[in-house]
């Protein structure tokens, strides 16, 4: 199934490696200012958490591999509506969230 070719290509491995901010290689992980990169952070983390999800005999394999992992540690509880929306500018700042016309958000609300 599709876990499996996820981690027959190693796409674990890369998810982790593009949200570990330690990286030695700088352009392999995310700065922690960059809008751009948050969003990328959210889309990482919940591509994660879907791979971990019940139903494949191969979701304990992924948990295995990113339940310990420091990185994953780090981002795993990450509160996803807590990321500005995508239209938000230096010049519109909080103040225009507030005031401004209707937001449109980079991802919808996490579901419950």
């Amino acid at each position: 199934g599709l876990i499996n070719e996820a981690l027959d290509c190693k796409l674990v491995q890369t998810l982790l490696g593009i949200l570990d901010w330690k990286a030695e290689d700088a352009s392999k992980g995310v700065s922690a200012n960059n809008a751009d990169e948050g969003t990328l952070r959210v889309l990482v983390v919940d591509i994660i958490h879907l791979l971990r999800r019940e139903g494949s005999p191969y979701t304990e394999v992924v948990r295995d591999m990113v339940d310990e992992n420091e990185v994953w540690k780090a981002y795993s509880q990450q509160k996803h509506d807590l990321f500005l929306p995508s239209n938000a500018t230096d010049s519109t700042g909080v103040a225009g969230l507030l005031t401004g016309s209707a937001a449109v958000y980079a991802l919808p609300p996490a579901s419950k």
